[in-house]
């Protein structure tokens, strides 16, 4: 059973590659997720031995791009130095009998988006999104492409694991310093996503969709909803399951134009697939984007499994639908929003292994405390 760590290259050159090595062997765990790309972040590191915090404004590579790219290209990051971190953490780690996969963010990139804002989602209310690219544009399809075959080609990676690779699943989680003046909900967030660029429109129209129509009807509703009282608005969340679905049986084309992109992504993920398995690693899915990467039968044309919750019923359903031949991983965060015992993260890896899964994912090491290895240790220990 896999047992792999998500791990940052910042977090990784602070503990030292040996004593990171040292720590994943100590704690039971076999596999290093490595992010290979990610977006700009800022991270409260409690366990680090040399700084607490660490921030990155930009969106960058953290591997050596070695391939031919196009207008969209990965921006190194200044820690490489000019080396190859996934080279070498794959050699280390085959010397100790551990795998390696990369964990690749794809289209929540702000620095691409923000430098070719006509490539960056772009919603119904004419506002680009400029911390998320649009996977119906060729261009971005073809970034990804060889993004993901230029990965491939480096060091002994044993699979890949996409996260945005679709479309974004709503309007947070994406820029600096987010604001809002009005209370979020799930409903309205998606509707603030939905991209209706050239390429979108395209491809609704080749459907025989009314593109302009459906983002009226979504203008027309975040109108109404920005002009609502906030104070109305906060006791209107919980029931914005309803106003989801009296939107889309007043609007019948709506949920034909969410099958569009669906099949958008579903396509862009057969062609990613293709070009994986000709240098050999399997692909596996967090998520795409939008709820993408979900259990369904359609979903091994394009991977060999998935990483879901981790929750007992989620895996039994996944392997339900998908069969004994997919891989199915289940994602273990242990820290806040809602940080885990040892004794539940024990109960939680024990369940989920118990249920069918195939590994685990524990999230991530530069968040870690110092407890939490040998929490994890313990958790693996207890499935014997």
């Amino acid at each position: 059973m896999l047992h792999s760590l998500y791990a940052h290259l910042w977090s990784i050159q602070d503990r030292g590659l040996d004593a990171f090595t040292d720590d994943l062997g100590r704690a039971g765990l076999n596999a290093v997720s490595y992010a290979a790309t990610y977006h700009a972040v800022r991270q409260l590191m409690p366990a680090n031995p040399a700084r607490h915090i660490f921030y990155s404004p930009r969106s960058h590579a953290y591997f050596l791009p070695r391939a031919h790219y196009g207008r969209l290209a990965p921006q190194p990051s200044p820690l490489l130095g000019g080396c190859d971190p996934v080279a070498d953490l794959g050699s280390v780690l085959g010397v100790r009998g551990m795998r390696l996969k990369a964990w690749v963010i794809g289209c929540h990139n702000s620095d691409l988006a923000c430098a070719h804002p006509d490539l960056a989602v772009r919603n119904a209310l004419g506002s680009p999104l400029p911390h998320y690219l649009c996977p119906a544009q060729p261009e971005v399809q073809e970034y990804l492409t060889v993004l993901l075959s230029d990965l491939a080609g480096h060091g002994d990676i044993h699979a890949l694991e996409l996260e945005s690779f679709g479309y974004a699943a709503g309007f947070e989680h994406g820029a600096h310093h987010e604001m809002s003046g009005l209370p979020r909900d799930a409903f309205h967030s998606r509707l603030l996503a939905l991209c209706f660029c050239p390429a979108c429109q395209v491809a609704a129209a080749a459907r025989g969709i009314d593109a302009a129509g459906v983002s009226a009807a979504i203008r027309a509703e975040l109108v109404r909803w920005m002009e609502t009282p906030a104070w109305q608005l906060g006791d209107a969340v919980p029931r914005m399951g309803a106003a989801a679905a009296a939107f889309s049986a007043a609007h019948p084309e709506f949920d034909t134009f969410l099958q569009v992109r669906r099949r958008i992504v579903h396509d862009l993920g057969v062609r990613l697939r293709e070009t994986v398995r000709a240098a050999s690693p399997s692909t596996l899915l967090i998520d795409l984007g939008d709820g993408q990467a979900a259990a369904n039968q359609d979903l091994l044309e394009w991977a060999d499994g998935l990483v879901t919750p981790a929750d007992p019923q989620a895996v039994r359903s996944a392997r339900e639908v998908l069969g004994p031949s997919a891989f199915i991983g289940c994602g273990i965060y242990p820290m806040a929003p809602d940080p885990m015992s040892p004794e539940r993260l024990r109960e939680a890896v024990t369940a989920c292994a118990a249920s069918g899964c195939d590994g685990f994912n524990y999230y991530n090491h530069a968040l870690m405390q110092g407890t939490t290895g040998e929490d994890i240790r313990r958790a693996i220990s207890a499935l014997g």
